[in-house]
């Protein structure tokens, strides 16, 4: 197994974007294009990560709000406990992603919330989008919870999962939570990749209105097209630098910033 993470307290360069990759996935991390013209606690919040074992690959990216305690947290707990399990290759969970994946996000939320009770920051809570990519059977199995993102990008175009248009924005780390609270204030879900060329998870520092760009979808598309004129080891590696990329020029040209963390696997054949 081979895992990275990519945290945004290490990552506090204005414009620049650092990235990591093995084989088909990669993640990318920025604290933006422009300083943030909004109340935050530091100048880089998000993080992201993946973990690629014998049956897939685990992908997380994670913006937090009031500090970056929270989103590290969170990735650094499941790249630690249920992913290794997860992308084993005799992994099951056609019976059971939602009971899992619930599971597994209690116990992140209830790091979080140790990690408040030890005095390290009272405030930080954090959105998140973890996926698992499964290429043999063609899966992607996904939790999201709050407004980052998560795309999938077929030849034919680039569609979103997991949103949800119009609702408060909600946060792990917020309160406690058990599988029965937290099952209505996330997205659950599995997709088929059979027609997929490429599994984007980003954060709204790509999509936030007056910062990012202005269809992110279409971004997304954009960048998925390039990385494919690349040799095919370089692919993922392209993808999430240059949606990295996209979103720092968005925010160049406005003037103002928001941090992005992405993870991406590059799945067509």
């Amino acid at each position: 197994m081979t895992s990275a993470v990519l945290r945004g307290r290490e990552h506090t360069r204005i414009g620049a974007v650092d990235v990591v990759a093995e084989g088909p996935v990669a993640i990318a991390n920025s604290r933006g294009g422009a300083p943030k013209n909004y109340l935050h606690t530091d100048p880089n919040e998000d993080v992201a990560g993946f973990l690629q074992g014998p049956g897939g690959a685990f992908l997380v990216v994670a913006d937090g709000h009031s500090g970056f305690e929270a989103s590290e947290v969170v990735v650094e707990n499941l790249l630690a406990y249920p992913a290794p399990q997860w992308t084993e290759a005799d992994a099951d969970f056609h019976a059971g992603w939602s009971r899992h994946a619930l599971a597994a996000l209690c116990d992140a939320n209830l790091d979080i919330l140790r990690e408040r009770s030890e005095g390290l920051n009272l405030e930080s809570e954090t959105t998140l989008v973890a996926t698992l990519v499964r290429p043999d059977s063609r899966d992607l199995l996904y939790a999201c919870v709050g407004d980052s993102h998560l795309f999938v990008a077929t030849r034919g175009g680039v569609h979103e999962l997991g949103a949800r248009p119009g609702w408060p924005t909600p946060f792990l780390g917020a309160r406690k939570e058990t599988p029965d609270t937290l099952h209505t204030r996330c997205q659950l879900g599995r997709h088929d990749l059979t027609d997929a060329l490429a599994v984007v998870c980003v954060t709204d520092g790509l999509s936030e209105q007056g910062i990012g760009v202005e269809d992110p979808a279409l971004a997304i598309g954009e960048a998925v097209s390039a990385a494919a004129e690349l040799p095919a080891d370089m692919r993922a590696m392209g993808l999430a630098r240059d949606i990295c990329e996209r979103a720092c020029s968005a925010h160049q040209r406005q003037r103002a910033g928001d941090n992005v963390a992405v993870a991406v696997a590059w799945v067509g054949r």
